[in-house]
């Protein structure tokens, strides 16, 4: 007697069958260059995802927060494959122009200084609170309440002081 052989699908990681298309973001760039993609329930994990045939593909690691669509090879979602994008990518000419380190910046650092600048008047504003920096040098403070602390001397200096 012949020996039976028989073939078994293996699932993949997921058990959900796609049809159709799915609207992703690009979570940033994989190791082999490819757009690393996040969508629907599994938003907090970034997938590698193969791409349609694109003359002119953009820089993945420059195009975070895009919206794309994404097919699945047989609806399986560890499957994706990018068909396109819906939001244009940064301009070319805008790139930095050294190339971009495989290293991915931590998102909770914080820079050690933060420059806003503006030409004629920068405006902070929060519910009944006004922070206004105009050109001239005046600096305007509104709220319905200010305080003002300090560990060390709380100065208050200027050509002429005026309380009340």
């Amino acid at each position: 007697m012949g020996e039976v052989v028989t073939r078994l699908r293996v699932p993949s990681e997921t058990q959900e069958e796609i049809s159709g298309v799915v609207v992703a973001v690009i979570a940033g760039k994989s190791h082999n260059g490819g757009p690393l993609l996040r969508w629907g329930s599994r938003r907090d994990q970034a997938r590698p995802a193969r791409v349609i045939w694109m003359e002119n593909p953009p820089n993945w690691s420059t195009c975070k927060g895009l919206r794309v669509v994404v097919g699945f090879e047989h609806g399986d979602e560890a499957k994706p494959i990018l068909l396109g994008l819906l939001d244009s990518p940064p301009n070319v000419d805008e790139a930095p122009t050294e190339p971009p380190s495989e290293i991915e910046p931590d998102k909770d650092a914080k820079p050690k200084i933060l420059r806003i600048e503006s030409e004629q008047e920068l405006i902070l504003e929060c519910g009944k609170a006004k922070i206004a920096l105009r050109a001239d040098g005046r600096v305007v403070i509104l709220g319905g309440y200010l305080l003002s602390r300090s560990k060390g001397v709380n100065k208050i200096k200027g050509g002429s002081v005026q309380v009340n």
